[in-house]
C-alpha cells in the first residue's frame, strides 16, 4: 500500500478483452476469474454530472452516516432506490431510462436470469474529510452489481478495485471514465481505495424479482450463494457462515431487548435461536477455511482464540496471513509479540506487521509507527482514513488546513471523542486560524473524554460531566502497540 502514489498509472489495472455488443449493449469482458465486464458510457457525460448534482441538492437525497454493513463506519451513501421504491424521486427519473431499456435487457441474458429486477441503488462519496475506502468485500445479497463512476479519472487516484483472492497483492483497479460502469456478480471481492482527491460513484443492485430485499435487511442467505456453498466453494461457504452469524448476533441483541422488557420466556427463545445460529455460523466457518477461504480462517482463528485454543488461533492467523490476508498479519504478529501460542519473537512480528501494512491494514501501519517504525506508517495509517493516525499525523501538519482535514477525516473514521478534542485545541490559536474559543468549547463538549473535560474547565471552570473517556492516548516509546 502506499499513501499517495504519484500517478494514477502506477497502480495494477483490470485488462480487458476486445470490445463486444451484447443486445445493444457495448462492453468488455474484464481478464478475472470471475466474470465481469465494462460497460463503456453507460451514462453520457450529462446524465452522470445530473445524478450527482441532484443527489448534492435533491431533498429526498440525503448522505447517511449509519454504520456500513462492511465495516461498521459511516457510510457516507444517498439512497436513490430501496426494496422495489424510489427514494431519491430526481435521480431516479433520470436513470429510469437507462435501467429499464438497457440495463435491464443486458442482465437478463448476461447472467441468465429474466427476472432480474432492480433492488437497490446508491451513490457512495469519498471525500478527503471523510471515507476513503471501503474493504475488500462480496456483494452477496445480489445477483449482479453495477458501479457507475460519476466522476472524471483526473478527479481522484486510486478507485474501484476488484481483487479475486484473499491476497491483497491480487486487487486490480478498474479505469473508469465518467459514466463508465462495472457489472459483475456475487462471487467477485471487491472494494474501493482514494489515495487522494474525491470520488462519487453510483452503485445499483440486481436479483430475480423473488429475492427483491432492503440492504438492511439481509438475514436470509441468497439461493445463489447456497446453491455455490452447496457446491463447496471456499467464497460462499465463507459468505453463508457470515450471514448466520451476523443474524446470531441480531437474535441475541433482540433477545437481550426482550429481556429488559420483562418478556423472559420470549428472550429464552430467541437466547436458543441466537446460540444455534452461532453454533451453524462456526461449523460453516470451518467447513469454509478448509475449503481455503483466507477470510473463513481468520474468524476461526478468532473463535479458537476466545475458546483459550491460542496454538490453534495462531495457526489459523498464521495461513490466512501467508495468503495475503492484512488483518491476519496483525493478528498473528500480536500472538509473536505476546508469546501467544507461539514462541515471543518480536522481531518475527514487525516482519509480520510490514507485510499486513504492504497488504493494506491501516491498524498494521498505525502500530508500526506506535512501535517506533518509520513515520512513513503514520502517513499510510492515516490516508486510509485511520482515525487515531490522522489525530497523530494532524499534530504535525504543515498547515491548519491539512489538520483540520485530517481531524475530519478521524471524526468520520470512528475517532470522534480524540478528533474533536484535537479541533477545540486548534480553535483555541493554530496558526493560521483566529482564535475561537466558543467554538473550541463546542468541540470540547462534543469530546466528551478527560483531556476535552479538562480544557473547559480551564476555559469555563469545573464542569460537572460524567467523563467517557478516560484513558489516556496510546504513547509512542518505542514498544509495541497492537491494535486489534
Amino acid at each position: 500500500m502506499s499513501s499517495s502514489p504519484a500517478k494514477t498509472e502506477s497502480l495494477p489495472r483490470i485488462a480487458f478483452d476486445a470490445p463486444a455488443c451484447v443486445d445493444g449493449m457495448h462492453e468488455r469482458r474484464a481478464r478475472l476469474p470471475k466474470r465481469a465486464y465494462l460497460l463503456p458510457r453507460l451514462l453520457s457525460r450529462d446524465q452522470a454530472t445530473l445524478v450527482r448534482r441532484l443527489a448534492e441538492s435533491d431533498p429526498t437525497a440525503q448522505f447517511a452516516r449509519d454504520p456500513d454493513t462492511v465495516d461498521r463506519l459511516p457510510t457516507f451513501e444517498c439512497a436513490v432506490f430501496d426494496g422495489g421504491q424510489p427514494v431519491a424521486t430526481s435521480v431516479c427519473r433520470v436513470l429510469e431510462p437507462v435501467v429499464t431499456e438497457r440495463l435491464l435487457p443486458y442482465l437478463r441474458k448476461r447472467f441468465d436470469c429474466s427476472s432480474l429486477e432492480l433492488s437497490q441503488a446508491l451513490i457512495r462519496r469519498y471525500l478527503p474529510t471523510e471515507r476513503r475506502e471501503h474493504p475488500a468485500h462480496f456483494d452477496a445479497h445480489a445477483t449482479a452489481t453495477v458501479v457507475v463512476s460519476l466522476c472524471a479519472p483526473d478527479d481522484y487516484v486510486g478507485g474501484y478495485y476488484a481483487q479475486p483472492t484473499s491476497d491483497a497483492a491480487s486487487a486490480r483497479y478498474a479505469s473508469l471514465d465518467v459514466g463508465d460502469a462495472f457489472c459483475h456478480g456475487h462471487d467477485l471481492r471487491h472494494g474501493v481505495r482514494v489515495f487522494s482527491g474525491a470520488r462519487y460513484s453510483l452503485v445499483l443492485w440486481f436479483t430475480p424479482r423473488a429475492h427483491r430485499f432492503r440492504r438492511r435487511r439481509t438475514s436470509t442467505i441468497p439461493p445463489w450463494h447456497k446453491e455455490a456453498a452447496d457446491r463447496g466453494e471456499a467464497d460462499a461457504l465463507y459468505n453463508v457462515a457470515s450471514r448466520d452469524a451476523s443474524e446470531a448476533a441480531r437474535t441475541a441483541e433482540a433477545a437481550r431487548a426482550e429481556r429488559g422488557r420483562g418478556g423472559f420466556a420470549a428472550a429464552e427463545a430467541l437466547e436458543l435461536k441466537a446460540a444455534e445460529l452461532a453454533q451453524r455460523a462456526a461449523d460453516g466457518h470451518e467447513r469454509a477455511a478448509t475449503a481455503g477461504s483466507a477470510d473463513a480462517m481468520l474468524n476461526v482463528g478468532v473463535l479458537r482464540y476466545n475458546s483459550g485454543d491460542l496454538a490453534g488461533a495462531a495457526a489459523c492467523w498464521r495461513e490466512a496471513a501467508q495468503r495475503g490476508k492484512g488483518n491476519a498479519c496483525r493478528y498473528y504478529a500480536r500472538c509473536l509479540m505476546r508469546g501467544e501460542g507461539v514462541r515471543e519473537d518480536r522481531a518475527a512480528a514487525t516482519r509480520w506487521l510490514k507485510k499486513g501494512a504492504s497488504a493494506g491494514d491501516a491498524s498494521s501501519a498505525y502500530s508500526l509507527y506506535l512501535a517506533g517504525e518509520s513515520d512513513r506508517y503514520l502517513a499510510m495509517a492515516a490516508a486510509s482514513g485511520h482515525a487515531a493516525a490522522c489525530v497523530d499525523l494532524a499534530k504535525t501538519a504543515s498547515s491548519s488546513r491539512e489538520a483540520l482535514k485530517l481531524l475530519r477525516r478521524a471524526v468520520a473514521n470512528g475517532g470522534a471523542a480524540v478528533a474533536y478534542c484535537a479541533l477545540g485545541r486548534l480553535f483555541l490559536g493554530a496558526p493560521g486560524l483566529v482564535p475561537d474559543p466558543s467554538a473550541a468549547a463546542g468541540f470540547f463538549a462534543r469530546s466528551g473524554n478527560a483531556e476535552a473535560q479538562a480544557c473547559l474547565a480551564a476555559l469555563y471552570g469545573p464542569v460537572p460531566r460524567i467523563l467517557r473517556d478516560p484513558t489516556a492516548p496510546p504513547s509512542r516509546e518505542g514498544r509495541m502497540l497492537l491494535l486489534w
